[in-house]
């Protein structure tokens, strides 16, 4: 059997240009309309500490209640109580499934998502299509282009416009990191069983002398989610 000395650079991060990456980026955009709290009843948006508390759905946010607060659901498909929900200097975002998956298959009508577009455009509120359940071609259109896209491979793609996008830049987060740290640092500095904090970015790592696993159920019982990490 002989062997190809050639190798396929099929995927990289993105600090690093390839042109895969850009031919990619131009079909999506082609397909989508990108230039660069509300939830609804029966959504479910995934079991994140964020998007768990977008998910109406009671038996998936009961284990980690408290949730995220200032969340207000609305009937799916009622644009008379959306128009109403939907206030400016008070909406943030309008998150909806265009098609719900663990609701029950609940399909919103193309007059429905329109006005929605229209409500957050007045309210200067952002309209997020949460299409993860739709799965890559499923309708028979592009729509999802995040978890499926690269059939396992470490790839996702939120379409935005620039106007989102300005919103975070190269660099922030080495700034929070430089914030993080030094926070960490000097709550649990001196403490002697604290042996180092390291990590980059938002990667950090408190290295203790003794085992971790009663700290991070203490965490846990106060609402903060930190994980073990054994070195050898």
């Amino acid at each position: 059997m002989r062997w190809s000395s050639r190798l396929t650079l099929t995927h990289v991060n993105n600090v690093y240009y390839s042109m895969p990456q850009v031919t990619l980026g131009k079909r999506l955009m082609e397909c989508s309309f990108a230039d660069q709290f509300i939830a609804f009843t029966h959504s479910f948006h995934g079991t994140t500490m964020g998007s768990v508390a977008l998910t109406r759905k009671e038996h998936y946010r009961l284990p980690f209640e408290p949730v995220m607060p200032g969340i207000k659901f609305i009937e799916h498909g009622n644009f008379e109580e959306a128009k109403k929900a939907i206030q400016h200097g008070k909406t943030a975002a309008v998150f909806i499934e265009p098609i719900q998956g663990e609701g029950g298959i609940y399909s919103a009508t193309k007059d429905f998502l329109q006005a929605l577009r229209a409500a957050c455009d007045d309210a200067g509120a952002l309209l997020v299509f949460d299409e993860v359940q739709c799965g890559l071609g499923r309708t028979g259109h592009l729509m999802t282009i995040a978890e499926p896209l690269a059939g396992g491979l470490l790839i996702s793609v939120v379409p935005t416009t620039e106007r989102v996008a300005a919103a975070i830049s190269a660099g922030d987060h080495n700034r929070k990191e430089h914030y993080w740290k030094e926070l960490v640092v000097n709550k649990l500095g001196g403490n002697l069983r604290v042996k180092e904090v390291g990590g980059f970015g938002l990667i950090v790592g408190i290295e203790l002398d003794v085992q971790a696993s009663p700290l991070v159920d203490a965490r846990r019982n106060a609402s903060l989610l930190v994980l073990t990490a054994e070195r050898s």
